[in-house]
């Protein structure tokens, strides 16, 4: 399996960090640690914001790549093969998954009327293990480096599930201390790594119920249910009905909050959802090489449930597939099991969560379901046919996987190659048209480059950050934006929510208007004042910062001061604003003033989770410089 996993996702290796890679890992400093003490590493668990938990195992495993890594960030190289290797480990624990699973089916003896079960479940546990490992749709779970989070993820809740059903086995045989020691490594060690790579392991519960539901119903505790009298079963199904209801309610204000920052509402996501599974469905049964991305913002949102057409009856559909599930659950329950495990697996990230519309990677658990129905499926219902003849079959599906998959990895062996497919197979895809400008800008297509981001911010009309990446492009060839440009900008950040892809056009205008973009700066003041007054813009701490710069750049020095003051205050965890104030102090010739701020920022970082020693040495060290020169003067 390592050598097949290797040899599928190999020709990716060398492609770039992506999307998502960039903020979490490029721009991280902590991650990038310079030795392994546990002041360091501890900074780097806890360096993401990204989940109620921070993923601090997932962060760790980045520190400690950077550490080993040569070439620090400027080679993704040994960040990819990491996580090749993980997805082959991944391949390993899915076979053994597997063989538990159909071991159970054969001991069950149900696996449909009038068929019967091998008693050898070696071999349909290792084609479902290498279905799932080369699968095309594993690709983004793979070669994007950031989603190793839902690899570890992965791994340990594989790991738990394995473990709990070993423990099962155990009780059935009356084996309980071994099967104490199971569920103590499952439930105290397994589980609380894999919350801590990704918060998608708490669906591990749910998987766990499927398995029950559907392989173990007719042992206890289950059997006991039909001895209870009826006034028992009605109070836990009211207590079961209660505690979903109030998990129902968590998730919906948890998740309300999030939507401020959203072209879209929760309504139109959860009716969007149901599309999306369908296409995740496509892309599993049929591996369309045109059909898979990066991106997948060209989706259509649901705004209604007949518009698009298609929302209803994927609506229904999915209630269908709901209903085969719980029917079949007893004569057909690897059907019933492959069914609930892909609904579930996609119970959070594809519902009513403030996530975007649709990821590939979020089908890297989910896809064991379809995978194992369908191994199934062939091996139970395609007994008829002559064995040969299912092993031909089987073979070629798997090479036709791996073909595809491998044909794949290699679109994403470089940045050229990777957003100009992407560009071509999404063209009503405003991110893939963007980073596409990109890859042009660099080859010095300026024209090309301009008509490619345009293109991108007109199918995003409700998305400023791509007429503004329009005006850095065009800034830096010494063109100023045209009135008309700078008014829809205006407009568009007025009228909608601030993304955080807005967030980074801002970031890239305030490197840019100290050097190649100056005529920028008089609109980006402009456009930055817009933003703050947007009352949904939800971290105007940000804002006031690159307004501070900005301010700074025009010569601005008192309102700059102000702005940089205004950013501190409202968020005191954000040090950016005071190490920038310092060096405006330090740029009036004020080593005093910078110095004040030095103190500041030394009580701050005492304080602070996360430590900015080596920031405040320099400073330390421009401050000291200045105060020679002052005094020479003096």
């Amino acid at each position: 399996m390592l050598v097949v996993a290797s040899a599928v996702f190999l020709p990716g290796r060398s492609g770039p960090f992506v999307f998502d890679d960039l903020s979490n890992l490029l721009h991280n400093t902590y991650v990038k640690v310079s030795s392994l003490d546990f002041t360091s590493l501890w900074q780097a668990a806890y360096s993401l914001s990204a989940g109620p938990l921070q993923r601090p195992v997932a962060m760790l495993s980045f520190a400690l790549n950077y550490y080993y890594a040569t070439d620090g960030f400027n080679s993704a190289l040994p960040y990819k093969l990491t996580n090749i290797f993980l997805h082959a480990l991944n391949g390993i624990l899915v076979f053994v998954l597997a063989q538990q699973l159909f071991r159970r089916l054969f001991a069950m003896r149900r696996v449909g009327p009038g068929i019967a079960g091998a008693s050898e479940p070696r071999w349909p546990a290792l084609v479902v293990a290498l279905a799932w490992l080369v699968h095309p749709i594993q690709l983004t779970s793979v070669l994007y480096v950031v989603q190793r989070m839902t690899e570890l993820a992965a791994l340990f809740s594989l790991s738990c599930l394995i473990a709990y059903i070993a423990a099962r086995n155990c009780l059935l045989a009356g084996h309980t201390r071994r099967a104490a020691m199971l569920l103590a490594t499952a439930f105290g060690v397994l589980w609380p790594l894999a919350l801590l790579s990704k918060e998608t392991a708490l669906l591990v519960p749910c998987f766990l119920l499927v398995i029950e539901m559907t392989l173990f119903a007719d042992e206890n505790p289950w059997k006991a249910w039909h001895h209870l009298s009826g006034t028992i079963r009605r109070w836990i199904v009211a207590g079961i009905v209660l505690f979903v209801a109030l998990l129902l309610a968590a998730g919906f204000l948890y998740a309300l909050p999030g939507y401020e920052g959203r072209p879209f509402t929760l309504l139109e996501r959860a009716l969007t959802q149901p599309r999306v599974l369908f296409f995740y469905l496509s892309l599993l049964l049929v591996p369309r090489i045109n059909a898979f991305g990066l991106h997948h913002d060209d989706l259509a949102i649901s705004t209604s449930l007949f518009e698009p057409w298609t929302t209803l009856p994927a609506v229904l559909g999915i209630l269908a597939l709901a209903g085969v599930a719980w029917v079949s659950r007893r004569q057909y329950p690897w059907l019933s099991l492959g069914i609930a495990w892909f609904l579930v697996g996609h119970a959070l990230e594809s519902t009513i969560f403030p996530l975007e519309i649709a990821h590939e990677h979020r089908n890297y658990f989910p896809s064991f379901g379809i995978v194992f129905t369908c191994v199934c499926a062939v091996h139970f219902l395609g007994n008829r046919t002559s064995f040969g003849l299912r092993t031909l079959g089987t073979v070629a599906a798997i090479a036709v996987l791996a073909a595809v998959t491998m044909l794949r990895a290699s679109q994403w062996s470089s940045e050229e190659v990777l957003y100009t497919f992407e560009a071509e197979h999404h063209p009503n895809s405003a991110n893939a048209q963007a980073a596409y400008a990109n890859v042009l800008l660099t080859q010095g297509h300026y024209k090309q480059s301009l008509e490619a981001i345009r293109r991108a911010s007109t199918l995003a009309p409700h998305e400023a950050a791509f007429l503004i990446s329009a005006q850095i492009v065009g800034a830096s060839r010494g063109h100023a934006p045209s009135s008309l440009d700078h008014e829809e900008i205006l407009d568009r950040l007025r009228r909608w929510p601030v993304t955080s892809t807005t967030l980074w056009a801002f970031s890239d205008a305030n490197d840019c208007i100290t050097d190649k973009c100056k005529s920028l700066q008089p609109y980006l003041e402009a456009w930055l004042r817009t933003v703050l007054q947007n009352e949904r813009t939800k971290d105007p701490s940000v804002f006031y910062f690159f307004l501070g710069r900005t301010l700074f750049a025009l010569g601005r020095f008192n309102e700059a001061v102000d702005a940089y003051r205004r950013s501190y205050e409202m968020d005191p965890r954000y040090f950016h604003p005071l190490f920038d104030l310092a060096s405006l102090y330090l740029a009036l010739q004020r080593p005093d003033y910078a110095g004040v701020i030095l103190e500041e920022l030394r009580r701050l970082n005492q304080r602070s989770p996360h430590k900015r020693d080596r920031e405040i040495r320099e400073l330390e060290q421009r401050i000291a410089a200045a105060q020679v020169v002052e005094s020479k003067k003096e």
